[in-house]
């Protein structure tokens, strides 16, 4: 059962004798239902609707303890990682200065 879509409906009607119970929802075919059900099954629907509610809440207060995504990672980074594009021209700029040190007389290289 997805808990986001709720697939049914519950109501609760009074009457002259007392209270009844009704849960209604579309089947497969997509044919409206209405059923009377008992006060006991009635309230179970209803305590099971507000466990999942509390689910979904804490499931979204807790979310991102459980799915670290890119974004969020990055953001926590002591040291940001560096772009593709900064990574080059590292490497570059590094072979630029170990030829330039090469080339340097053997006094100065110390």
């Amino acid at each position: 059962m997805a808990y986001g879509a709720k697939t049914y409906t519950l109501r609760e009607e009074s009457t002259e004798s007392g209270k009844r119970y009704f849960i209604s929802f579309k089947d497969g075919q997509g044919e409206h239902h209405e059923i009377e059900v008992s006060e006991k099954l009635f309230l179970e629907f209803r305590q099971m609707e507000r466990r999942n509610r509390n689910l979904q809440q804490w499931n979204q207060r807790h979310r991102e303890f459980n799915e670290v995504w890119d974004e969020t990672l990055y953001r926590r980074a002591l040291r940001v990682p560096k772009t593709l594009d900064e990574r080059m021209i590292e490497k570059e700029r590094n072979e630029i200065f170990a030829k330039a040190v090469a080339r340097l007389p053997e006094i100065q290289r110390r």
